[in-house]
């Protein structure tokens, strides 16, 4: 059985979601899994300038790209598609997939739009990365939709998705996150993890690392991510820290913190759940993630940064020194992680293939 997954590098959230189907697939016997970098394949000359536009639209010009995604949120259909069926079809021609996923929003809809248009029979699912939703998550004729949780659903559902498509499976996460065992020590230094995503954005990074830095028996980790400016800054402000660039350890890095401070993106909210490391969410900047902050506060699960000096140092204090807050934060991520069921998509793709 052959499945192609699509993603790309719009931040490395897909690219990490991608990897975790591609690494839950290749276990069975029998099953050969393969990610494609959707983006790239399309636009192979453009899509460096793609990419980069990107992370300056997300990051310095957010209440753009806030307004250009409201705007798409409310059109439907699909452009320039002739295009993009031509090339979609060179690429399933040269992969022959049994099974499609996709992990990417907008490619959700034209990959959907060209199988339905084609009549191609191959399995089609749509991996949702967000936990709200926008329009160009819903597709023509996708099998199947994976959905991060119950808000996940209704929203799809408001969207025209059939609720009898849709299985709420968390976000699926790289298997070193269900390695993790975790050490809570009372005593002994405090560890917090800084990180910004792939693209390393982390508004208002020097006033954290400020306050961060005056707390007792801590020790700061800073993942920059692809952000090289960053990482040297850090590096000569703030000698005491570690700081790291793009990394593939970042299970390994939220095992060891007693806190995460981070943007509140869907993929890290599932990881910091698998590794049950309490969440500080950045105050949330881009539409996607304002969903994300509240149900970190509703799952009582951390905690959205406050903006005021005084304020976030008695965020600070609580989630790290106060034994009750820590016990309590502990005792509702354990409860989440099991209650959401494992991502078991050899069998779904498996029916899907033989459909």
């Amino acid at each position: 059985m052959k499945v192609l997954i699509l993603t790309g590098k719009f931040g490395m959230g897909h690219v990490s979601v991608a990897e975790a189907l591609r690494e839950e697939l290749s276990m069975q016997p029998g099953t050969v899994a393969h990610v494609v970098d959707i983006i790239e394949y399309m636009f192979p000359k453009a899509a460096a300038a793609i990419y980069g536009g990107f992370g300056k639209l997300s990051g310095r010009f957010s209440s753009i790209y806030n307004a250009v995604n409201r705007i798409d949120d409310g059109r439907n259909g699909v452009l320039v598609k002739g295009s993009f069926y031509k090339r979609f079809e060179s690429l399933l021609d040269e992969e022959k997939p049994d099974v499609v996923i996709s992990t990417l929003p907008v490619i959700s809809r034209y990959a959907g739009a060209y199988i339905r248009y084609s009549g191609r029979k191959v399995g089609y699912i749509v991996c949702v990365t967000d936990i709200d939703p926008h329009s160009e998550w819903v597709s023509e004729r996708a099998d199947v939709y994976l959905a991060g949780d119950e808000v996940t659903r209704q929203l799809l559902v408001e969207k025209g998705v059939p609720s009898c498509k849709i299985r709420i499976v968390g976000i699926p996460v790289r298997r070193a996150f269900d390695h993790i065992e975790k050490n809570f020590p009372t005593s002994m230094e405090k560890e917090i993890l800084v990180m910004g995503g792939g693209l390393g954005i982390i508004p208002d990074v020097d006033e954290i690392m400020k306050q961060v830095c005056h707390l007792p028996r801590v020790h700061i980790t800073v993942i920059a991510g692809k952000n090289r400016k960053l990482k040297e800054t850090l590096e000569e402000s703030y000698p005491g820290a570690s700081i790291v660039g793009y990394t593939d350890r970042v299970a390994e890095y939220m095992g060891q913190a007693d806190l995460l401070i981070s943007k509140a993106g869907g993929i890290t909210f599932f990881e910091a759940i698998h590794s049950e490391t309490p969440i500080l969410a950045l105050h949330p900047f881009l539409e996607q993630e304002i969903r994300n902050a509240d149900l970190i506060e509703r799952k009582k699960i951390g905690s959205v940064m406050n903006s005021d000096e005084e304020g976030l140092t008695t965020q600070l204090q609580e989630l790290l020194y106060d034994e009750e807050t820590q016990r309590r934060l502990r005792r509702n991520l354990k409860q989440l992680k099991a209650s959401y069921t494992s991502c078991n998509v050899v069998n779904l793709v498996g029916k899907l293939s033989r459909a």
